[in-house]
């Protein structure tokens, strides 16, 4: 293994953690879900709320704006438009829950569509991921074989070399005392 790459259990170790990770996010656990419920459920109340205090409010301050001055009890017809002016707005709070109850089922059907594909594909993901596992391990004996004969190669160039440098010194060291020895002097 050359320095300062990661080893094969790390590499792996680290792909599993992201593919948690990943899962972790696409699934919610029952305390999120409890909690989107809780707040869902406080809109609807505050809608209420909100809706009943409006209608109280237009009500009394409707009822006393539309008499006539000196009038203190309102007409049939003033009584009429409030009431169906509340009708009016207690149908689209209706609305506005159902739609509302709408979206949190679709929410849910979309949770366990999820979850049913998540237990379809693990274990397709835990196969593959068996196949990838034996693949690096494999690419790693390989890299490790070829390290090795690299080093057999490198070391046996080494010696051939020293071994024809020793040769040549001592070949053109004789030429050379053989070369003085036959030389005459003139």
């Amino acid at each position: 293994m050359a320095f300062g790459t990661p080893s094969l259990e790390k590499v792996i170790r680290d792909g599993q953690k992201r593919h948690d990770a990943t899962m972790r996010r696409l699934t919610q656990s029952p305390i999120e879900r409890f909690v989107s419920r809780l707040f869902a459920i406080f809109g609807i109340i505050a809608v209420v709320v909100v809706s009943a205090f409006i209608s109280y409010s237009a009500f009394t301050f409707g009822v006393e704006l539309m008499l006539p001055k000196g009038k203190k009890t309102p007409t049939i017809q003033v009584q009429e438009k409030i009431l169906s002016d509340a009708k009016q707005s207690l149908e689209s709070l209706s609305n506005y829950v159902d739609a509302q109850s709408k979206s949190l089922k679709q929410t849910e059907a979309a949770v366990a569509e999820l979850k049913k594909r998540e237990q379809e594909l693990t274990p397709l993901v835990k196969a593959q991921q068996e196949v990838v596992d034996r693949l690096f391990l494999e690419q790693e004996r390989r890299n490790i074989q070829a390290l090795e004969r690299e080093r057999w190669i490198g070391a046996g160039i080494g010696i051939v070399t020293s071994l024809l440098s020793t040769l040549l010194v001592y070949l053109t060291r004789n030429f050379w005392l053989k070369f003085f020895r036959n030389a005459k002097p003139e």
